[in-house]
């Protein structure tokens, strides 16, 4: 048996959803992300770019790679410390 939704919870089920959409967007201000690296040159600009969009900012903390991953960060926009 299902119940159908009075207007008041219809339009609830409305605002839930732009809401949902506006935080994301108001997260994406105030959200940094940390990726610890160690020699992940193959991965690092899939990785970093798969975040970007939901955060401000993004932080590789690397461990000495001795490949090209603290370079490829920085192309792909992250801060490298």
């Amino acid at each position: 048996m299902t119940f159908k939704k009075t207007k008041q919870e219809q339009n609830f089920d409305i605002f839930m959803k732009i809401n949902k959409i506006g935080n994301v967007l108001a997260f994406r201000k105030k959200l940094s992300v940390i990726i610890p690296t160690l020699n992940e040159g193959e991965r690092i600009e899939g990785t970093i770019r798969s975040v970007l969009k939901f955060v401000s900012e993004v932080i590789v903390v690397d461990g000495g790679s001795s490949d090209q991953t603290i370079f490829l960060a920085r192309k792909t926009g992250a801060e490298v410390i």
